[in-house]
């Protein structure tokens, strides 16, 4: 049977989309829980300097599940055509991961043939992709995999070396990544280019307000089609009650027939009484946001470090999508923190970038200004290979306690904000159609299909 009273814990991406479409579909009473006193998850827009920053780079696909469910927020979007490219060692530049002609540029015929017959040998010699390494070198070939910088970029990603990262979990992010790496790929993206037009769009940025901007619109709406969304709200306790649930925050205690949870695994688990075995490693982001006077050094909205310089994920370059004020560029530059580490030296990890940067030709010829940085923790999960059994386990002892899970943070996913609007959306149908609604993965199937720009 359908449940009559339904709580969504977490405002973010598969917070607002479950409770938006589950009311469309007349689950029954929704109400969305979040503990701070705006909607948008990891999506924030830091303003500093009267420019908001993103703490990611965010930008949209035309068929994002966000448009299906709220068609009149893209009036609000900035079409532009979306520019990626990566940055390896001695600054040589490529289309994001890379190209057969940026690589040969970068590493001459000789370096190419090489390729090639890497990826002919890793064929046979890594035919049993049973470790991250072998899997992406069976893929794209030794070459590739470690001149063309993947290695470098995996590693800086998750902070850990590539033998210690779970293959079947990590793979869940990085496979088309991979996949767009191997050549047969390549060859049909370079010809693809060579075909079409010039400044055709690709993309939608975020209104030019910021997210905060975006999901106040998404709450009106919310709350205009009849969902109770509580921002502000502080859960500390949930108990099982008759055929449900007894939800207790900071202003009462109600009953719910289901409760969903997007919110972090160790956070579920304290606020129903289970103990958990796994310590659910995360990924912690430092940004850096910055202006700079000149040339940048590379033409794209996104730079990804491929390369063994700086601690640096990549660089995000706010003037394409949004012009800029006079010769200035707004930038913010991402840092993978491997454990919260709030006291850390803001000016260290400055010092680090610029000379990263300057070593790879990028940001030299004009003014560099560091304008703030904000810390996100928890940004996305640690897939180590010892853990995976414990993570496994824990996420199971919740589900069967009664918590369904939903997201990148409820089902600890590291995804894509489509995957994640998508999994919002499809546990929403789950619940309209009484079925058993669950979420976690079982991380023994193949790798999926997953975001091209981890």
């Amino acid at each position: 049977m359908k449940p009559k009273r339904v709580a969504v814990l977490g405002g973010g991406m598969a917070g607002i989309m479950l409770a938006a479409h589950a009311k469309r579909l007349q689950v029954g009473e929704i109400s969305l829980f979040e503990r701070t006193d705006n909607l948008g998850g990891l999506h924030k827009s830091p303003e500093v300097d009267g420019f908001p920053y993103d703490i990611g780079a965010f930008f949209f696909g035309p068929e994002h599940p966000l448009f299906r469910i709220f068609p009149g927020l893209i009036d609000d979007f900035v079409e532009f055509g979306l520019r990626i490219r990566s940055v390896a060692d001695d600054g040589k530049q490529d289309h994001y991961p890379l190209s057969i002609s940026g690589y040969w540029r970068n590493h001459g015929s000789l370096g190419l043939l090489r390729a090639g017959s890497s990826i002919l040998w890793n064929k046979w010699a890594s035919r049993d992709r049973d470790s991250l390494p072998t899997f992406c070198r069976y893929y794209v070939g030794e070459a590739i995999y470690t001149r063309g910088g993947l290695k470098n970029y995996i590693e800086r990603l998750y902070s850990l070396p590539d033998h210690e990262i779970d293959l079947l979990f990590a793979t869940k992010r990085m496979a088309e990544l991979v996949d767009r790496a191997a050549f047969r790929k390549l060859l049909a993206t370079s010809l693809h280019r060579a075909g079409r037009r010039r400044g055709r769009a690709a993309a939608f940025a975020r209104p030019r307000a910021g997210f905060q901007h975006m999901y106040a619109a998404i709450q009106r709406e919310l709350v205009a089609e009849g969902v109770d969304v509580r921002t502000g709200v502080e859960v500390r306790r949930i108990e099982k009650d008759t055929g449900g649930f007894l939800l207790s925050t900071d202003r009462g205690a109600e009953r719910f027939d289901v409760v969903v949870s997007t919110i972090p695994i160790p956070a579920i688990a304290k606020l129903v009484g289970l103990p958990i075995r796994q310590r659910f490693d995360t990924v912690s982001l430092r940004t850096l946001f910055y202006t700079f006077d000149g040339d940048p050094g590379f033409d794209a909205a996104v730079l990804s470090n491929f390369s063994h310089s700086g601690r640096w994920k990549r660089m995000i370059d706010f003037s394409d999508p949004y012009g800029r004020s006079g010769d200035v560029h707004r930038i913010s530059v991402e840092i993978p923190i491997s454990e919260l580490a709030e006291q850390m030296d803001v000016g260290v990890e400055h010092a680090d970038f610029v000379a990263s940067a300057h070593s790879l030709g990028l940001l030299v010829n004009g003014e560099l200004r560091l304008m703030g940085h904000y810390l996100t923790p928890h940004a996305y999960p640690i897939y180590r290979s010892s853990g995976i059994a414990d993570i496994e386990r824990d996420k199971q002892a919740i589900l069967d306690w009664g918590i369904l899970l939903c997201g990148r943070q409820g089902a600890f996913d590291y995804t894509s904000s489509a995957a994640a609007a998508a999994n919002g959306i499809d546990m929403a149908e789950r619940l309209a159609r009484g079925a058993e609604a669950t979420s976690v993965d079982r991380y023994t199937r193949p790798p999926c299909a997953v975001h091209p720009h981890p």
